[in-house]
């Protein structure tokens, strides 16, 4: 059994401790080019969480070993992360429930980061039952076009 664990983009956004906290963390090139393309995202917690996690790995630069031997391969991700956890006959680390059902058909053992690794479910919230008198006073007050 490998020491390696080949860590997902989901869980650097989420939980960039675990590069201080875990040895021999391994980082797709990749995952970096997944995080560099978010941290311009429209969403500001996403742009924010992306920020976040290219500071983690750069005070984290000697414990982590970064590969980029797939970065050419004309292959989806996840495709090329299960690749590489193979390489390594080692584990790989993210809470992506379908990576990690793709990666547990392949044979390559997953693990999840966090209080994530367990989906629970979607949370539907009604904007406008909670907003409604809000809106309709902002309406009558002609702060918003009607």
């Amino acid at each position: 059994m490998s020491k390696f664990k080949i860590v997902d983009s989901c869980i650097l956004l989420d939980y960039p401790q675990i590069l201080s906290k875990e040895p021999d963390l391994i980082i797709a090139g990749d995952v970096l080019k997944e995080l560099d393309g978010l941290k311009l995202n429209q969403n500001p917690e996403i742009a924010f969480k992306a920020r976040r996690a290219a500071i983690a790995i750069s005070r984290n630069l000697t414990n982590i070993i970064f590969n980029l031997s797939l970065d050419n391969e004309n292959k989806k991700v996840d495709d090329k992360l299960i690749e590489l956890t193979k390489s390594y006959a080692g584990e790989l680390i993210t809470n992506d429930v379908y990576l990690k059902v793709k990666a547990t058909a392949n044979n390559i053992r997953t693990s999840g980061y966090g209080n994530d690794e367990v989906y629970t479910g979607v949370l539907y919230w009604d904007v406008l039952d909670m907003y409604s008198n809000s809106l309709q006073e902002l309406l009558e007050n002609n702060v918003l076009p009607p």
